[in-house]
């Protein structure tokens, strides 16, 4: 059985649940894959025809705020690891699951390294997952007001990472890898529990926004809001010591 036929079975699973966030997550799958959506449309093309003439599929730029809910784990769908291949042709790039609750970092963002900015903020995520880098396209993470503790090297890999919000976390350390990040121009640490800084920032020459208040070492330093730097000031340097 090849892909096409497997991720066709899998569409169709979730079209026949006739539950209506099934149905969308399934147009979107389709929308991503010419192919697979001939396909099913072929699979039985009377009772699809009623569907597809209530649904614009271009009216579908983001998932439904409930998908964390339906993919809260893998049993929630079936044949779900056709839906695992299926997830990297969604063609949706930006995810804002703000304030959903969610207390896991869900495993299926993983399966979707065509997203550019995730903003998963207000929740009660714990941990950052260790194949972060797995998301290789991300240019926004944005993770403030969660209950963080450690941020795992593997950050450091997201090569394309423009802007990291880590705000009111319990973060105490922030990893030497964060200096591999060339393209980091905003590093947003407020109210954490960090006392210093590693000295690979001195290497982001994009680095012009950074907030350390609320810490330890913005009280120290004596910051007050976000700081406009370069590390070439005397300033930023200081914070390095």
């Amino acid at each position: 059985m090849d892909n096409i036929e497997k991720e066709k079975l899998a569409t169709i699973r979730l079209i026949e649940s006739w539950n209506n966030d099934n149905i969308i997550i399934a147009l979107e799958i389709m929308k991503g894959n010419r192919q697979l959506k001939t396909a099913v449309k072929q699979h039985y093309e009377p009772m699809l025809k009623a569907l597809f003439k209530k649904a614009d599929l271009d009216v579908f730029q983001n998932f439904p705020q409930k998908l964390s809910e339906i993919l809260r784990s893998y049993s929630d769908i079936p044949y779900y690891e056709c839906l695992d291949r299926a997830l990297p042709l969604v063609p949706i790039y930006r995810l804002n699951l703000s304030h959903s609750k969610i207390e896991v970092f869900p495993w299926w963002i993983l399966k979707m390294p065509q997203l550019t900015e995730i903003n998963l903020s207000n929740n009660e995520i714990t941990l950052i997952p260790d194949n972060i880098d797995e998301l290789y396209n991300l240019e926004m993470l944005n993770l403030t007001g969660n209950n963080i503790h450690t941020i795992p090297d593997s950050v450091g890999r997201l090569s394309k990472l423009e802007k990291l919000q880590l705000d009111f976390n319990n973060i105490e350390i922030i990893p030497e890898s964060i200096g591999n990040l060339s393209k980091l121009t905003w590093l947003c640490l407020e109210a954490n529990k960090i006392e210093s800084l590693p000295k690979s920032l001195m290497g982001l020459s994009s680095l012009y926004w950074l907030s350390i208040e609320k810490t330890p070492l913005g009280e120290k330093h004596n910051v007050l809001g976000g700081t406009y730097t370069n590390v070439n000031e005397s300033f930023f340097q200081n914070l390095l010591k």
